[in-house]
């Protein structure tokens, strides 16, 4: 019932606002990366850590501190179904409100990508390696040249909008 409100209100937004759909699509991609992060950090070292802190601080015995890193790793896999859930109800949104399922994927995608990486560099220290970077530089540039290719209405506004 939550889920439906929240894609009614999302709906609106974007019938209010055509040029909503690159921020839902990006906004989508961020929260794939989140749920890709929370995948990752359920079976992480880091959790671990956490977990083994915890069980100082309270000094707790060995089956305590096996419950309290299960417990955290369950938590961690709620937040990837909750993100993954975030994450469609946006994206539907978001292909809803523009006129090219290509754009608002490659958006999407893109968002993720990068999203991804900086995630991963920021909790987990990964290097992001020459190859990515020419990765990274090829996805926006596709991104750029589709969207410099797309048709622009008399007064600048692209199709859609002008059919509105």
């Amino acid at each position: 019932m939550l889920q439906n409100h929240r894609a009614v209100i999302l709906s609106r937004l974007v019938t209010r606002n055509a040029m909503a759909f690159p921020v839902l699509a990006f906004l989508s991609g961020f929260l794939a990366a989140l749920a890709s992060l929370s995948a990752k950090l359920a079976s992480s070292p880091l959790i671990g850590g956490i977990s083994e802190q915890v069980c100082t601080i309270l000094d707790g015995s060995e089956v305590f501190c096996k419950f309290v890193s299960w417990s955290l790793s369950a938590c961690c896999f709620g937040v990837v179904l909750l993100m993954n859930s975030a994450m469609w109800t946006v994206f539907v949104s978001a292909l809803e409100a523009s006129s090219s399922t290509v754009e608002v994927t490659v958006i999407n995608t893109t968002a993720n990508f990068i999203s991804s990486a900086a995630l991963g560099w920021l909790v987990f220290g990964e290097t992001l390696s020459l190859l990515w970077w020419a990765g990274a530089a090829c996805m926006l540039s596709g991104l750029a040249l589709y969207q410099a290719t797309q048709p622009a209405g008399p007064d600048g506004a692209d199709a859609k909008t002008k059919a509105e």
